[in-house]
């Protein structure tokens, strides 16, 4: 991911680079400060493109959808998760994105920034009876434990205890967390088969009477 002002240290370069997650920052001007290569390959426009351009510059009339939320997360310093429908400048398609913006800090940690993470949900949804697949993403404490059918401080636990692979957009105790569906399915899997080679209480009872 390329930016300036050392926007990176918040993240997992690696993780943001590779996966096929779309991310941005944007500073109080509404411009681009950083965002990763995948972000860009959906813009259709290169990454230096980008940097220094307004949300209206880059994404036109889609830019109404976004800019009220970055707005808003300067303003009030909360999360705000949206839905962003329309097709991008140039392109006929109509997509849909689930869109989660959050407050950063810069290096100097003086002037504000607000980052975004994009999932896309739909690559075009004019097709009558297109099937929308669900967001990979699992977007908060709640919809992590909602999830596994279990409460918020039980997941918090896992992480705690077991390793349980929850993701953090920010180094700092509140920080907005997320979680990855296929690498919390692979934990549960690989959970299920360390249980099933675990003796149980019962069992090991019954050997040490033996």
């Amino acid at each position: 991911m390329r930016g300036s002002n050392g926007v990176e240290r918040y993240l997992s370069e690696e993780f943001f680079r590779r996966a096929e997650v779309g991310f941005a920052v944007f500073d109080r001007r509404l411009r681009y400060r950083a965002l990763n290569p995948y972000l860009a390959d959906i813009h259709g426009i290169p990454v230096n493109s980008h940097l220094g351009k307004t949300i209206h510059d880059i994404l036109g009339a889609l830019s109404y959808q976004i800019t009220p939320a970055v707005r808003g997360v300067f303003e009030s310093g909360d999360p705000i998760q949206r839905e962003v429908v329309g097709s991008l400048p140039g392109q006929s398609r109509l997509g849909r994105w689930a869109a989660n913006y959050f407050g950063l800090r810069n290096e100097d940690e003086t002037s504000s920034l607000v980052g975004v993470v994009v999932v896309e949900l739909a690559k075009d949804i004019r097709v009558q009876g297109c099937a929308i697949e669900p967001s990979p993403i699992l977007r908060s404490w709640k919809e992590i434990a909602h999830y596994f059918g279990s409460c918020v401080k039980t997941v918090q636990r896992w992480e705690r205890l077991y390793d349980f692979p929850v993701r953090r957009l920010q180094a700092s105790k509140g920080a907005a967390v997320f979680a990855i569906k296929s690498e919390v399915e692979q934990w549960q899997a690989e959970a299920t088969v360390k249980r099933s080679h675990t003796p149980g209480k019962r069992q090991a009872k019954n050997s040490r009477r033996s």
